[in-house]
């Protein structure tokens, strides 16, 4: 286990897919919509991060979520280390290999996507 700011390895594999969407600035609705699960499950993941951190807000999880990637990536020598969209693509792929919903908006009906 790190401590705290330095380190995200604690988080489950769920909780890391919920933190790449959370630092591509998504919504819990739009993150319970990609990953096919309740936004209360998703609320809870993210409440139970911020209380192992020390109760901070969701705003400096993020912060220091996108910090500890950016380090990481960078200590493997990833040159697209830089790039939010790349890494949570690719966090995804790992994460889900079945069709995920998305929601184009309010009132359109879901479709289908394969992340491939």
């Amino acid at each position: 286990m790190g401590d705290g700011e330095d380190d995200f390895t604690f988080a489950t594999e769920k909780q890391r897919a919920v933190l790449e969407l959370l630092a591509n600035n998504r919504t819990s609705k739009e993150i319970a919509g990609a990953l096919a699960v309740s936004e209360p499950a998703i609320n809870r993941r993210i409440e139970v991060l911020r209380l192992r951190l020390g109760g901070i807000t969701r705003h400096e999880l993020v912060r220091r979520y996108r910090n500890w990637r950016r380090r990481r990536a960078l200590s493997r020598g990833c040159s697209m280390a830089a790039t939010p969209c790349y890494l949570a693509v690719r966090r995804l792929r790992s994460f889900c290999s079945r069709s995920l919903p998305v929601w184009r908006s309010a009132s359109a009906s879901p479709e289908r996507l394969r992340i491939s």
